[in-house]
């Protein structure tokens, strides 16, 4: 699913830049950075196919791990919930339950919302055009 969101980072940063939460240079400064930095430095513009995402990220996994001494990495699985983590980092396991906010549904269920989002622009346009003909 990873692979998809890369489609929806312009409606977002839209939909942001419009509702004055990022200004347009910046939202537009940071879009152009992640897609140099991510889907064409990381990803070689061939982020859509899920195989080759998929490689990319094993690979970097596999660096990573060869990389970093054992006694100082974490390889973790979130579904693995709060022990393997709290035991890396010797403190106590909380009372609540680990957290599961970019789990399979959620994740569909905000690209939704973004496709949705991403008429936002033409339906205030719509409306502000009907309010002036109105008046």
């Amino acid at each position: 699913m990873a692979y998809k969101c890369h489609q929806y980072n312009f409606a977002c940063f839209q939909i942001c830049s419009i509702l004055a939460i990022v200004p347009v240079a910046s939202a537009k400064r940071l879009l152009e950075a992640i897609n140099t930095i991510v889907w064409q430095n990381t990803f070689h513009g061939k982020a859509s196919d899920p195989d080759y995402a998929k490689q990319i990220f094993r690979e970097h996994n596999q660096a990573v791990i060869k990389q970093v001494p054992a006694d100082r990495l974490l390889v973790f699985e979130a579904r693995d919930g709060w022990e393997p983590l709290c035991r890396f980092l010797e403190v106590p396991i909380p009372e609540e339950e680990y957290p599961h906010l970019n789990d399979t549904a959620q994740m569909q269920k905000s690209i939704r919302l973004l496709k949705i989002l991403r008429w936002l622009p033409l339906i205030v346009l719509g409306l502000v055009t009907l309010v002036i003909t109105i008046n």
